[in-house]
C-alpha cells in the first residue's frame, strides 16, 4: 500500500493511493469534490487466495479485468459518477449450475443526482438520471431511468429497458444469478420493455418483442415459434402463456 496526500483549503487531496496484492490493483487519485480510481484484476487468483479461509462452496472464477471510477461534485450538493468495468475470459462454474463464461464482457454505469447536505455523513437524497449499459458477444442491454427517484431504500424506479442478442447463452446466466433451471433457449431478438421496480415488486407497463427461431425447453414448457412479434400494455403484461404451444 502506497499513499501520498496533502491537506488543502479545499480539504484533503489524495495525490496517488496504490494498493497492490496477487491478483488486485487499485489506484486512486483525487479529493472528496473530484476523484478517480482504477482497478486491475484477476479472479481466478482471487479465488486461490480466498480458498484460504473458505472453501467459497466449490465456486470456482476465472478471468482478468479492469475497472474505472470518476466521482465530480457540482454546485452545493449535486455529483456525477462514471463507472467502467471490462472483463475478458469471465468464467463461474458451480456445482449445480452450467458454467456461465462470457468471452468479454464490458459494462458503463453513469448517474447524476444530490447529496442530503449532511455535512458529518452525506447521503444520496436523490438520483436525477442513470444509465446502464452492458455487452458481451452479440448480446446488449440498456437501461435507463425515466424520472428521478428520492427515498432510494423504499422507490419505486421507473425504468426504460432494451435488448438485443441471442437467447441460447441466457440459461447459463439465469442459473448463475437467478437460481433459475431447466430451461433449455434458442434463437434472436429484440427486446424493449417499460418497468416499475421496487423493493417489493416489479411490474411490466409495457413490452415489446420480436423473436426470430424462437425455441423454449423446460418445466413442463415447449415453444417452437418461426417468428413472434408480441407487444403488451398494463395489464396484458401480466398474462401468462399456455404451457403448450
Amino acid at each position: 500500500l502506497q499513499f501520498a496526500a496533502v491537506e488543502t483549503n479545499a480539504g484533503i487531496v489524495i495525490d496517488r493511493a496504490v494498493c497492490t496484492s496477487d491478483f488486485l490493483k487499485v489506484d486512486a487519485a483525487g479529493s472528496l469534490r473530484d476523484m478517480s480510481a482504477s482497478a486491475e484484476f484477476d479472479l481466478a487468483r482471487m479465488v486461490t487466495e480466498l480458498r484460504q479461509f473458505s472453501d467459497l462452496n466449490n465456486i470456482q472464477l476465472a478471468g482478468q479485468g479492469r475497472a474505472r471510477l470518476t466521482f465530480k461534485r457540482s454546485g452545493k450538493n449535486g455529483f456525477s459518477a462514471d463507472a467502467n468495468f471490462q472483463a475478458e475470459g469471465f468464467q463461474w462454474i458451480t456445482e449445480r449450475a452450467r458454467p456461465w463464461t462470457e468471452n468479454r464482457l464490458v459494462a458503463r454505469l453513469t448517474l447524476n443526482g444530490q447529496f442530503d447536505g449532511q455535512l458529518d455523513e452525506p447521503s444520496i437524497e436523490r438520483i436525477g438520471a442513470a444509465w446502464l449499459t452492458i455487452d458481451s458477444g452479440a448480446d446488449q442491454l440498456d437501461v435507463q431511468l425515466t424520472s428521478a427517484v428520492t427515498d432510494l431504500g423504499n422507490a419505486t424506479w421507473p425504468l426504460e429497458c432494451s435488448w438485443r442478442g441471442q437467447l441460447d447463452v441466457w440459461p447459463a446466466r439465469l442459473e448463475a444469478c437467478l437460481g433459475l433451471t431447466g430451461w433449455n433457449l434458442a434463437g434472436a431478438g429484440k427486446m424493449q420493455a417499460k418497468v416499475n421496480a421496487s423493493p417489493k415488486a416489479i411490474s411490466v407497463e409495457e413490452l415489446q418483442t420480436e423473436l426470430s427461431q424462437l425455441r423454449v425447453e423446460g418445466n413442463g414448457w415447449f415453444i417452437n415459434e418461426p417468428r413472434s412479434e408480441e407487444r403488451r400494455v398494463g395489464k396484458e403484461c401480466r398474462s401468462r402463456w399456455s404451457p403448450y404451444h
